[in-house]
């Protein structure tokens, strides 16, 4: 498919025409129909002899296809008989303040960014949740251009990038309603939160990562807890469908004190309590039993300043449809804390800031071998449900083994607040387009095939 750069000028008619430089008309003499997003017209092309770089859209075209006027050139591509304008990423999520100018509050900064690496990609981008569909297929949804976030109409997008931010939000009726409806309409990547407990029992089940999953128990009885504890003397307790740190509980024995220790977060505050007996803790802490959770022992990991870290590793898929890894830090957890998240106290630090030049590329080269396996072998669990970016935290233990502690459908953009991640941020942000690019382009094959 070929590319072409143009500015677009709009002119009053309400026919559907098209109007191309007449020395670009071997470019276009095929052009029967012209498509942004999901819609589609037919169109009587004609030819100008004024400004070569500029091509004239009629108002009756731009309002069908709810494509609006903007000051920098556009990126067309031309396929069989078809125009199409430039490639539309549609961003599900939630939590907007409409009449603001951050209409997603502390993240429109992010989705700020993320637009204008799509845009620098020839990609417009717009933001919207499940009340900003109207009928008819269209968006009343948000873009930023010009330096300002402005809410209009677009067409549906092909291609919806699902970045509803927790569990919470993503089971609330009217998110799961709407992404029903427009399943069939548009291809989704990143559909939904990884369930923990499926992605363990699948990856167990493959011998090519299986050996990087520590032990894990799920729906554990109190008997079963007890025994693990005082093999392991050092628990975390997570719920399956849990996310970010949240319900994470860390069960541990003083030997000592002779006491049970249990560590967790209530909101922002770090609880650490103590029982004489094992009983006491369960039924305190887990009064209608284990179901929807997990178990796994506490593992010895790597130490800096005889402080323990873990890493994140991003993967994203880029537009030849490759897993790629593209970012990893170190995490340190903070004074107290159970977890590594940054929202914890946690701390992130490039791998050049923790170790040696040796030991800082020996490090990098195993766990971006070990998240390239594990992407691969997620993404195949997932099946038919396109992923386009996989966080993972891993550990190494002092015998230099990686440890899977988690997979994340949804990672999140924590790292982007390191300033060495913020130099790169453009080019971070430039995966989503990057593999929808790739979903656009495998679309537009089959309709014409």
């Amino acid at each position: 498919m070929d590319s072409y750069v143009y500015k677009v000028e709009l002119y009053k008619s309400q026919k559907p025409k098209l109007i191309v430089p007449k020395s670009h008309l071997a470019t276009f003499q095929h052009v029967e129909s012209i498509q942004y997003g999901n819609r589609s017209i037919s169109v009587q092309l004609l030819t100008h002899q004024k400004d070569e770089a500029t091509i004239y859209l009629s108002q009756g075209v731009s309002g069908q296809l709810l494509f609006s006027q903007r000051s920098t050139p556009i990126s067309i591509r031309i396929q069989h008989n078809t125009c199409f304008l430039p490639k539309l990423l549609g961003i599900y999520t939630a939590g907007f303040d409409d009449g603001h100018a951050a209409p997603l509050g502390e993240r429109t900064r992010i989705f700020q960014s993320m637009t204008e690496s799509g845009a620098h990609l020839g990609f417009d981008t717009v933001v919207f949740g499940y009340q900003h569909v109207l009928a008819g297929k269209a968006i009343r949804g948000f873009t930023y251009q010009d330096g300002e976030w402005v809410q209009q109409d677009f067409p549906l997008p092909t291609v919806i990038y699902d970045r509803i931010p927790n569990r919470k939000v993503e089971h609330h009726p009217s998110v799961k309603d709407m992404k029903e409806q427009l399943r069939d309409e548009a291809k989704w990547f990143n559909s939904g939160f990884f369930n923990k407990w499926r992605i363990y029992d699948k990856l167990k089940k493959n011998p090519k990562v299986n050996y990087f999953l520590p032990l894990t128990i799920l729906h554990p009885s109190e008997e079963k807890l007890e025994r693990l504890l005082h093999k392991h003397k050092s628990l975390y307790v997570k719920p399956i469908n849990g996310s970010k740190g949240e319900g994470i509980k860390k069960l541990s024995i003083n030997s000592s004190n002779r006491v049970y220790e249990c560590e967790y977060y209530q909101g922002e505050k770090n609880i650490h309590q103590r029982y004489h007996q094992f009983s006491e803790l369960y039924k305190q802490q887990y009064p209608s039993g284990l179901y929807g959770t997990i178990v796994q022992p506490e593992i010895e990991l790597m130490t800096k300043r005889k402080t323990p870290m873990d890493f994140r590793v991003h993967t994203n898929k880029n537009e030849r449809n490759q897993w790629e890894v593209t970012a990893i830090c170190t995490k340190f957890a903070g004074k107290g804390s159970v977890t590594t998240h940054v929202k914890r106290g946690g701390s992130l630090h490039t791998l050049e800031e923790v170790f040696g030049k040796d030991q800082e590329e020996k490090i990098r080269k195993k766990l971006t071998k070990v998240a390239l396996e594990l992407a691969k072998a997620v993404e195949q669990i997932e099946g038919e449900q396109p992923l386009g970016e996989i966080g993972f935290d891993l550990g190494i233990d002092a015998d230099g083994h990686v440890w899977l502690f988690e997979a994340n459908s949804k990672p999140g953009f924590a790292i982007l607040d390191h300033p060495y991640f913020i130099k790169e941020e453009e080019k971070f942000l430039s995966y989503p387009y990057r593999f929808s690019s790739y979903l656009i382009d495998e679309h537009s094959t089959l309709l014409y095939t």
